[in-house]
């Protein structure tokens, strides 16, 4: 039997961080665009998707089901597009994705 130490609220935050970033690298690869995140936005993701007894294995789960689904919504509808700086926010209890900056277009 292997016995794990429970994670810590940081280390759960630092989690979150990592899969941030594997989703924000993805969409700057693919999209162009840059994706930023508050703290707020973290620690609340942190919180939510920690279980004690599953320990951080349901983040990337809540993640897909919050961050990836708001993004995809905004990107399909034309609010945030390719070259835009998106930042994914906490508001009112729930995460949202705003546009920081609209890529500068050149005729």
């Amino acid at each position: 039997i292997v016995v794990f130490k429970a994670l810590q609220p940081e280390q759960v935050k630092g989690i979150v961080g990592l899969i941030l970033k594997e989703l924000a690298d993805r969409v700057n690869k693919q999209l162009e665009i840059k994706l930023t995140w508050t703290d707020e936005a973290v620690a609340y993701l942190a919180k939510a998707g920690f279980d004690p007894a599953f320990g951080a294995r349901p983040l990337k789960r809540l993640i897909v089901h919050t961050v990836e689904n708001v993004l995809s919504k905004k990107i399909i509808s034309g609010e945030i597009s390719n070259g835009d700086v998106a930042e994914i926010v906490l508001r009112n209890g729930d995460v949202d994705v705003d546009v920081v900056k609209k890529a500068e277009v050149v005729d």
